[in-house]
């Protein structure tokens, strides 16, 4: 897939409907029906994860759009320290970044997708793709969702950072000039180095102060800091002492209980979910589980 810098985007300018819905693929009564319909409780309908997390999801006629939109944002240039909703890179780039490291800061930001106001979604089509005021709030009102980015949309994880890129520009500045490392997870940061950080609490003070200029803050209760002889854990994989990456203890124990689950109920559904989890660990491990692998298939 070809990238390119957002003035070469199709949307840069866009000044028509008829020319946004040419680019969607769609006509302008199909446009006018999506946001007449946008806020109906037909719209999006709400589901809880098994982390037990609030998600919200499009219809599929929505869905389809946002595919589309997503498919053409998702072409502009982001740095290489971006890693979630980016192609060819994943939670296990965005560790493998940091598995040299002798020190780790891992932050998260409160309540993200939430916090993601529609007032910045529609700055950055009209401001920085310099779409017209009225293409640029329909493309804000397909993406967005009781004024916020929503976490079952298609089009969130990667928009979230084209619109809070000046933010997250800073945040990595303020990273690279005491020489650490930074990579971005969607709304997951992960700071790491070779010396222990002797000003943590001035350090993240700054990173805060500027998230906070931005209507976004830290999850203090999520945050971490660290060494590697803490086995950190970083987007889901364990970074041990000599840059090994490895599958969590608590990922290898419940792929361990659904075995011993599925030797009780002969059951293809659980079948099917363990063979995913398997595959997802050998993402990390390419031995993990492999002979099991091979006989549950």
């Amino acid at each position: 897939m070809k990238k390119y810098p957002f003035h070469q985007s199709p949307f840069y300018k866009c000044s028509t409907k008829r020319k946004l819905a040419d680019i969607l693929n769609i006509g302008i009564k199909k446009v006018n029906y999506l946001i007449k319909n946008i806020e109906s409780d037909k719209a999006y309908f709400m589901f809880k994860d098994k982390n037990d997390r609030k998600i919200t999801s499009p219809n599929n006629e929505l869905k389809r759009v946002q595919k589309r939109i997503n498919a053409l944002i998702s072409r502009i240039n982001v740095p290489d320290w971006v890693h979630g909703g980016v192609k060819k890179r994943s939670i296990q780039t965005n560790v493998a970044t940091h598995k040299n490291s002798n020190v780790f800061v891992k932050l998260d930001i409160k309540g993200f997708f939430e916090n993601c106001s529609r007032e910045h979604v529609y700055r950055f089509f009209n401001r920085k793709l310099k779409m017209s005021p009225d293409t640029a709030k329909i493309l804000t009102d397909l993406t967005t969702y009781q004024n916020s980015l929503v976490t079952g949309s298609p089009t969130s994880t990667y928009l979230s950072f084209l619109v809070y890129e000046d933010m997250f520009m800073q945040v990595y500045n303020i990273v690279k000039k005491r020489n650490m490392l930074m990579s971005l997870y969607i709304d997951d940061i992960t700071i790491s180095g070779k010396k222990r950080i002797k000003d943590l609490d001035s350090f993240l003070l700054e990173i805060n102060n500027t998230l906070k200029k931005y209507g976004h803050r830290l999850n203090v209760s999520k945050s971490f800091y660290g060494t590697v002889a803490d086995y950190p854990i970083i987007t889901g994989v364990v970074v041990s002492p000599g840059g090994i990456l490895k599958v969590p203890n608590k990922q290898r124990y419940k792929i361990i209980n659904l075995l011993e689950l599925l030797d009780s109920k002969q059951d293809d559904n659980l079948r099917n979910k363990i063979k995913g989890s398997i595959v997802t660990a050998q993402q990390t491990e390419s031995n993990i589980f492999l002979n099991t692998l091979n006989k549950i298939k």
